[in-house]
């Protein structure tokens, strides 16, 4: 090796080494414990980002969300690009990019489904309260628990599951239960609300056998919950059925479907089809069709923060029906934005500045059109467009067993009078008169006596499930049933 190369070899040496510690610290500035509170128009919740850097200044991140119990979320991405910081998690569709402001705050963007301002520091905040939840079931128990594992026909599915039953050695009648929108665990577990759990306990002790099953990708369950639809799940549940038949403890002739919220359709769903169903329960279920269903919980969410006029739920009760309509009409989501942009331009020159200014939270024309993107956005996502392409009534009309459908009088997410009504009204169409519906007064979506009912007071509630809930179910299985 000559000198002059050995000198210039040296200094690429350097330099790259410089680059290297300049990317390093680069990257440093980013990484540690960062904290701030997200407000959404229903709630306000405390997220953490932990966000760490390897020796080549490469970034990782887990997110926290401490009211909603969850920890250590590992994050698909974390990268600096544009002098903001990007973290994005794809199973929920979040994408968090800030800016860093000085060395202790970033100033930043929280997308999914729309754009809310997430402020950060690394300053540690005051922890959520704890809230004691006296009503989950704890062991010792007097029943038989058995945590348990079966596969789909063609092996591609393992799902995890828990099976309780009486002690005594005989055939029970099964409810096979079914959670509701989004990824949840087999005790729907919510703001550390478990009310499968619940259900379970309370129906093992008056004879029955419950099954309840963890979503794909959730708990021990595996496959792909992404891009999953409705029609999807509801061949997840075909399996726990199969599953049902083989064992020794179950009454063949007594398996039946307990759905809660988006668990209630597909229950509909399969037992309209199926033979193996011997009964149904609809828990908070939906009745109408799915554009009836988005656009009113649309409004009915809206009026719950109490900040919206009526001539204001007008607006978005057409603003949302414009929207699904076009979802509905054009499967092509490119040409569905497209439409649906130059219509919500066009419809918002007859609405006064200062309504927009209130509808919209001040936010200003560029905002709204990324806002108006990431709604549409969600609605092509598959789940979201098979929902609101379906009419549940012809589902419901092709029920031929015992129904009974509970909905709480204050759910501001699935109207408890319409969807009854429907329900109602859809399954008495085909001369069947075993059906029971039931409103029950002051329960909200998760069956919760509620004084706000609107969704941020879940978590600072104290009780899981309304007694009286409890006992719709054992008097309906007592006479329908046992």
């Amino acid at each position: 090796m000559t000198k002059r190369f050995s000198i210039f070899f040296r200094q690429l040496v350097m330099l790259l080494l410089c680059q290297f510690s300049m990317m390093t610290v680069f990257a440093q500035q980013y990484t540690g414990s960062w904290y701030g509170t997200l407000a959404t128009p229903f709630q306000k919740m405390v997220l953490v980002y932990h966000v760490t850097a390897d020796a080549a200044g490469n970034l990782s991140a887990t997110m926290d969300s401490p009211d909603q119990k969850a920890f250590c979320i590992k994050m698909d991405t974390a990268y600096v690009a544009n002098d903001s910081l990007h973290i994005i998690f794809k199973r929920a569709r979040i994408t968090y990019a800030a800016v860093l402001v000085n060395d202790t705050a970033l100033h930043g963007s929280f997308y999914q489904g729309a754009a809310l301002q997430l402020n950060m520091t690394h300053d540690k905040l005051d922890a959520a309260p704890a809230v004691r939840r006296p009503q989950t079931p704890r062991p010792p128990f007097s029943y038989n628990v058995v945590d348990t594992t079966y596969f789909n026909a063609d092996k591609s599915i393992q799902f995890g599951a828990t099976l309780t039953y009486p002690k005594e050695n005989k055939r029970y009648p099964v409810m096979l239960m079914i959670t509701g929108s989004g990824q949840q665990d087999r005790d729907e577990s919510l703001f550390d609300h478990k009310p499968f759990a619940i259900i379970a306990d309370y129906l093992a002790k008056q004879g029955y056998a419950v099954l309840r099953v963890d979503d794909r990708g959730a708990g021990k369950t595996t496959g792909q919950f992404k891009d999953a639809t409705s029609a999807d799940f509801a061949k997840d549940v075909q399996a726990g059925i199969a599953f049902l038949k083989t064992l020794p403890v179950v009454d063949p002739n007594k398996i039946g479907l307990m759905g809660h919220s988006e668990g209630g359709c597909i229950a509909a769903m399969i037992a309209a089809e199926s033979k193996d169903v011997a009964f149904v329960i609809s828990l908070a279920g939906v009745g109408v069709s799915g554009k009836e269903l988005v656009v009113q919980q649309g409004i009915d969410m809206r009026r719950a923060t109490g900040k919206t006029t009526a001539g204001d739920l007008k607006i978005i009760e057409k603003s949302l029906d414009m929207v699904v309509n076009t979802v509905i009409a054009e499967p092509d989501p490119v040409k569905g934005l497209a439409k649906i942009t130059a219509d919500s331009k066009a419809f918002e020159k007859n609405i006064p500045d200062t309504t927009l200014a209130r509808l919209y939270e001040n936010t200003d024309a560029a905002g709204r059109d990324k806002n108006l993107q990431a709604t549409v956005n969600r609605f092509y996502d598959p789940w979201f467009r098979f929902l609101i392409t379906r009419n549940f009534p012809d589902y419901w009309k092709k029920v031929t067993v015992p129904v009974l459908a509970i909905n709480g009088e204050k759910d501001i997410q699935v109207a408890a009078e319409s969807n009854l009504a429907a329900i109602r009204t859809a399954t008495k169409s085909n001369g069947n008169k075993k059906v029971t519906t039931v409103n029950l007064p002051g329960l909200n979506h998760l069956f919760q006596h509620c004084k706000t009912c609107t969704l941020q007071e879940y978590v600072s509630l104290e009780e899981s499930l309304a007694p009286e809930l409890l006992e719709q179910l054992r008097v309906w299985l007592a006479a329908n049933v046992k």
